[in-house]
């Protein structure tokens, strides 16, 4: 069998117990502080609110309109979210590392810490914030595999839009800029730095 099946039968079932799991968890434990705050955001969308970006208010509606407005489909959301972000952890690592069993040992680590747990059944702006910083991390290292192949240049790499500092207004938080890194990873000789021969 394919070593390539095998990282992806076992991410699923990680994937499928953890869903099973944090949905028994999610629909028995009672609201967790400022969750109902923010259910009652969801009920008038907006573009923003006065403390905090816009994503947790849209996950909660996206979930009460599939699954009702009770506390799994407030928090299913989050659920999906963070088993996405350990899919995103497994391909960052194979994209950085080449390597699929650090792939799978990233994803598994992630899904055991304190962190992951608690914004997996909760729906907090955290939640999305997790998902969005790990998309951004993928986005960034394949722009640095991109300019690896191409000598440390990032060509094909439209610098004035992925690489500026607005990049995080795409996202669901803005509390530092992932784009500085960006345009550091399209500026210059990271064929020197990188952990793995370029593809």
């Amino acid at each position: 069998m394919p070593a390539w099946l095998v990282s992806a039968a076992l991410l699923a079932v990680l994937a499928l117990t953890l869903v099973v799991q944090r949905c028994w968890v999610g629909a028995h434990m009672d609201f967790e502080t400022d969750e109902a705050y923010y259910w009652m955001w969801s009920r008038w969308l907006a573009p923003s609110y006065y403390d905090h970006p816009p994503m947790v208010a849209y996950l909660i509606r996206l979930g009460t309109l599939l699954f009702g407005d009770s506390l799994l489909g407030i928090r299913s959301m989050a659920i999906l979210a963070t088993i996405a972000a350990y899919v995103l952890l497994y391909i960052l690592a194979v994209v950085l590392f080449d390597d699929q069993r650090i792939g799978l040992i990233a994803a598994l680590w992630f899904s055991m810490t304190p962190l992951a747990a608690f914004f997996s059944v909760v729906m907090f702006p955290d939640t999305p914030a997790i998902l969005f910083w790990v998309a951004t991390c993928v986005a960034a290292a394949l722009i640095w595999r991109t300019a690896a192949a191409n000598g440390g240049t990032c060509s094909g790499c439209p610098r004035d839009c992925c690489c500026s500092a607005n990049i995080p207004r795409c996202f669901s938080s803005s509390a530092s800029p992932p784009g500085s890194s960006l345009r550091k990873t399209c500026g210059f000789g990271l064929a020197d730095a990188n952990p793995i021969s370029p593809p």
